[in-house]
């Protein structure tokens, strides 16, 4: 997609603004190049494409787990590119994160690893006890706070990882193939977790590879290859919806996401 085309979704005042950001690691390995976009509060939001295209970089980026090598990132009007580090953990708190791999202890019940953000953030006893019930609740284990992980299935590893990004009451929340390890059943399940929240009026962006599950929610889709974002299917054009998905010949893009999940 032409980079006129790709402006026509930039808006510079939007909750997380992405202006010609690049990412070089050392030995000049690139793995995002003047990526120019931005996301709306509220919205939900794909990021696809090929293993190594860029999906996780980008996340990484805005949780700060790494910095931004040239251009601006601004994420709810902060300049994350100028993020002293003692500031930080307090930025992190307004994020929520799922990982693919839970990232559980599972040697502490369920309701600790929920509460952890929480006794982190230095909340009193009370307050934590309520938020981690509610978060629970949401994502349908109310009655599992005293489990072990090791006694749940993969999917509810991985709801309890949900209600733990979800606990501290974050603006964004960031996902990372978080249906990664799960059948198809589960996958679904999942995803309509996240649609709940984004409903709710949490900004949800997530990266996959699952082409199907991308599709049927039918929501906004950044495609990335090689670093470089190479489209934006935004579901509210008639033209450009996402069962229509770019089917680039490269090898990257979506194309190489069919090939990757076969």
């Amino acid at each position: 997609m032409q980079q006129a085309a790709l402006d026509y979704f930039y808006n510079d005042n939007a909750q997380i603004v992405f202006r010609q950001v690049c990412k070089r690691f050392p030995g000049g390995i690139r793995a995002l190049d003047d990526i120019t976009c931005s996301i709306e509060s509220g919205e939900m939001v794909f990021l696809t494409g090929h293993s190594g295209a860029g999906k996780s970089s980008l996340l990484k980026l805005m949780s700060m787990q790494q910095r931004v090598t040239r251009g601006q990132l601004r994420v709810a009007g902060r300049d994350l590119t100028r993020l002293p580090v003692r500031q930080i953990p307090g930025y992190r708190r307004t994020l929520g994160l799922v990982f693919q791999d839970h990232q559980l202890l599972m040697n502490k019940s369920v309701f600790d690893n929920v509460a952890l953000p929480l006794v982190i953030a230095g909340l009193g006893y009370r307050d934590i006890g309520k938020r981690v019930r509610a978060a629970l609740e949401s994502v349908g284990l109310g009655e599992r706070g005293k489990s072990l992980p090791g006694m749940m299935s993969a999917g509810q590893q991985q709801r309890v990882g949900i209600a733990r990004a979800i606990v501290n009451k974050p603006d964004i929340l960031l996902a990372d193939e978080p249906t990664g390890n799960l059948d198809p059943q589960l996958s679904q399940d999942i995803m309509s977790l996240f649609r709940s929240f984004n409903e709710r009026g949490m900004t949800v962006i997530i990266a996959s590879h699952d082409l199907y599950l991308v599709r049927k929610l039918a929501q906004r889709v950044l495609v990335l290859q090689e670093g470089q974002l190479i489209d934006d299917v935004d579901p509210g054009q008639s033209n450009n919806r996402p069962d229509n998905l770019p089917n680039h010949q490269s090898g990257g893009g979506v194309a190489g996401l069919d090939r990757e999940h076969q």
